[in-house]
């Protein structure tokens, strides 16, 4: 059999070195006129001056068509003359290559190559495109297997089939997004939240995502886009009003100059340094439960507040049940920048063994917009006013 050279698909009717050429023809030889088309009794003439003739089983024999990256082409050209049933045979014959390169071929480049190729024959597009996608899944390939699975989709007809394809998709994508954290790849993380928008712009579960990592990377802007058309959708529109408070608290952090306070954990809590009457530090527990700061009796008398500065008395609910404790008026407190005057304050004997000084309550976090920055392990405060 004649040595066959690297093809191109050319149009019916089109022009290849001053040779125009018949309707379903293919171009074997680059840069030459030889070109094969249909023939009588679904066989392919080889039109290079030898007429010669070969049949569709040759297709499958010769190595040298099985390699060629016109295969699928040729073998959509031989059907044009084929009855029903050699047709049904070729198709069945390039299903079973396609698998056979999927499953057996080592080498990712040239299955590749070879899979596109076969993508040409059109009544087995959908199962090529499927064995495609699982090669790129299989070698980490996830923007190019999600690309032919949305290739696939625009090629099926029936509503389970497109429904299993969405459930690879989103396997895909949650991949590929775990890979791309784990190695702190933001920038394509951006970009591939961005093609997946763009390919599924109403899919809402994934605008979620994408307005949650915008957030965590402290894209603001973007975060806001996306929320604001989230609020409306009746699946989101609770977590996105949260987020985007969330998000609009952070604007206007930014654009009052304000810095958010640095916090540390303990077991489920956040402590947070404060200095008192411009005097030590203490670090007291955020506790947005607390109507009332809280000091141990040590923290009071290390400010030189006395018995007779109490102002008052009023019940605490503490974990050994309600207790009556005394009350003192402090001049100030100061964390980090932000600063309350005239804040009443509990004293509190529970504190006294423990590693904190007491608690920092909503009488001092209430003359704020406040947040806690679980991820950034920062308390951000910014004035209501």
């Amino acid at each position: 059999m004649s040595k066959f050279i690297k093809t191109i698909l050319l149009l019916s009717f089109g022009f290849v070195a001053g040779w125009q050429l018949k309707p379903h023809s293919v171009l074997l030889e680059e840069n030459s006129s030889v070109v094969v088309h249909a023939a009588p009794g679904a066989q392919i003439n080889r039109d290079d001056g030898n007429n010669l003739n070969f049949s569709w089983v040759d297709l499958f024999s010769d190595p040298k068509m099985l390699n060629n990256d016109q295969i699928g082409a040729v073998a959509e050209l031989l059907k044009s003359e084929m009855a029903q049933d050699e047709k049904n045979e070729v198709n069945l014959r390039l299903i079973a290559y396609a698998k056979q390169l999927l499953e057996k071929n080592n080498n990712f480049y040239d299955a590749e190559k070879k899979l596109i190729a076969l993508l040409a024959n059109s009544e087995t597009k959908e199962t090529v495109l499927d064995y495609l996608a699982r090669l790129y899944e299989k070698n980490e390939r996830y923007v190019e297997a999600i690309n032919t699975l949305y290739d696939l989709k625009d090629h099926t007809r029936y509503t389970d089939d497109l429904i299993a394809i969405d459930g690879r998709i989103l396997y895909l994508v949650n991949s590929n997004v775990e890979r791309l954290m784990e190695s702190h790849s933001l920038d394509k993380l951006d970009a591939f939240y961005s093609l997946i928008i763009y390919k599924e712009p109403d899919n809402y579960a994934y605008q979620m995502k994408y307005a949650e990592f915008s957030y965590k990377n402290k894209n603001y802007e973007q975060a806001s886009v996306l929320l604001d058309v989230l609020v409306h959708h009746q699946d989101y529109m609770v977590e996105a009003k949260r987020l985007l408070s969330r998000v609009n608290h952070h604007k206007s952090v930014i654009q009052s100059g304000e810095f958010p306070v640095p916090v540390s954990k303990m077991g489920e809590h956040y402590i947070v340094t404060a200095i008192i009457n411009d005097q030590e530090p203490v670090k007291l527990i955020i506790d947005t439960g607390a109507s009332m700061t809280v000091l141990s009796p040590e923290i009071m008398r290390g400010l030189n507040i006395e018995d007779e500065d109490v102002i008052t008395y009023t019940n605490f609910s503490t974990a050994n049940g309600v207790v009556n404790a005394p009350v003192i008026l402090v001049d100030k407190i100061k964390v980090q920048n932000y600063v309350v005057s005239n804040v009443k304050v509990g004293i509190l004997s529970s504190f006294s063994q423990s590693n904190v000084d007491g608690l920092l309550g909503m009488n001092f976090l209430n003359q704020f917009t406040f947040f806690i920055d679980q991820e950034n392990s920062t308390l951000e405060l910014s004035s209501i006013n």
